[in-house]
């Protein structure tokens, strides 16, 4: 039974190596996985900073994007107001052009009525 218990004995060493290099190889294989999740890792925080500052920079964006909708919106209502102005303005030149004629006219009438007041005096 010797050499029957010396073979059972090196099956048993055979199978154990055989397990411990497969339980190398798993060790082996998890090493790399986790490598492999470490750069995973690190590239998610990379691109989780790059994200965090588009965010900032499309909050920033946004604001900027509202405040010259603001300042369109003012400098649209100024134009406005402008535009009624010289609407009011171009009324009123208008007015004071027909109260010039009528002025001239006027001065015109009575200097034609000096010039007849004149003549009778003579």
């Amino acid at each position: 039974m010797t050499v029957e218990k010396e073979e059972e004995d090196k099956a048993e060493l055979e199978k154990a190596l055989t397990q411990s290099e497969i339980t190398d190889i798993q060790i082996e294989d998890a090493m790399v996985s986790m490598s492999v999740v470490r750069q995973k890792n690190d590239e998610i925080d990379r691109l989780q900073s790059l994200l965090d500052k588009e965010k900032v920079s499309h909050q920033e964006t946004m604001k900027e994007l509202g405040d010259l909708r603001e300042e369109t919106r003012i400098t649209e209502e100024r134009i406005e107001h402008a535009l009624r102005e010289k609407e009011q303005y171009d009324e009123m030149k208008v007015l004071l052009q027909q109260e010039s004629l009528q002025v001239q006219e006027a001065v015109k009438d009575k200097d034609v009525q000096i010039e007849g007041l004149q003549a009778k005096i003579q």
